[in-house]
């Protein structure tokens, strides 16, 4: 009903929650150290993250699976970084 007019929302959301990661990822190679960053809500997120592209295939909403897939991504960097760190 409202798809084509929102549509603009559901971009806009997509894109400041997959970039929302980024300062932290920054933070954590500046400061060179992630240990106020827990393994476990690392994991929580990513396995939310993978749900929501999974939602988003049976859907098939590309928008859904592309914004999770990267931040999905991102959240598969910090935890990298965590385990460098």
């Amino acid at each position: 009903m409202f798809s084509i007019g929102v549509d603009w929302l559901g971009y806009l959301a997509g894109t400041l929650t997959t970039i929302a990661i980024i300062p932290e990822i920054l933070a954590v190679m500046k400061a060179k150290s992630a240990s106020q960053i827990s393994y476990l809500w690392l994991s929580v997120i990513l396995i939310g993250l993978v749900a929501w592209m999974l939602y988003g295939a049976i859907l098939r909403n590309i928008p859904l699976i592309y914004f999770n897939a990267a931040s999905a991504a991102l959240y598969v960097i910090m935890i990298a970084l965590k385990a460098h760190y």
